[in-house]
């Protein structure tokens, strides 16, 4: 499922500047169902299954970054300005707006999640590594004092 959901979007953003903007719509909801699978697979999934989610997500946005830069070149536009348009209300219909503003939050949501995992996962290796230590050191003997 989640290597149909990958190459159905990429497939998308591989598509001509015209089509892609007729299907913007369906590029966000795909963006947006990859991202719950990223995170649910992040959440309960194998280690393979997390490695491969992972890379993907990095192909991911690695291309949404490229398009982004296209779209400013081609609109004429820096980063700042479209940020600042994007964050107009005005920009959008109520659902375009009502769609961003939910994806945003989701997105905020699920980096904070990650965040917070990756910080666990990084306290977990680092408690099984004082236990691997504290092992070896209590398995050796003193050759220094005997009692």
């Amino acid at each position: 499922m989640m290597e149909d959901e990958f190459d159905k979007l990429m497939k998308l953003l591989s598509e001509g500047e015209e089509e892609k903007e007729k299907k913007l719509e369906e590029i966000f909801q795909g963006c947006t169902a990859f991202f719950e699978r990223y995170n649910q697979v992040l959440a309960a999934g194998t280690k393979d299954e997390k490695e491969v989610i992972v890379q993907k997500m990095s192909v991911l946005r690695e291309r949404i970054r490229e398009e982004n830069e296209k779209s400013q070149r081609r609109m004429g536009l820096t980063p700042e300005e479209v940020k600042k348009l994007s964050q107009e209300e005005k920009n959008f219909t109520p659902e375009q707006w009502e769609f961003l503003q939910e994806t945003q939050k989701k997105l905020f949501k699920e980096r904070e999640e990650d965040k917070k995992m990756m910080l666990q996962e990084k306290e977990q290796r680092e408690l099984e590594l004082k236990a691997k230590m504290k092992k070896k050191a209590t398995g050796r003997k003193s050759k220094w004092i005997k009692s």
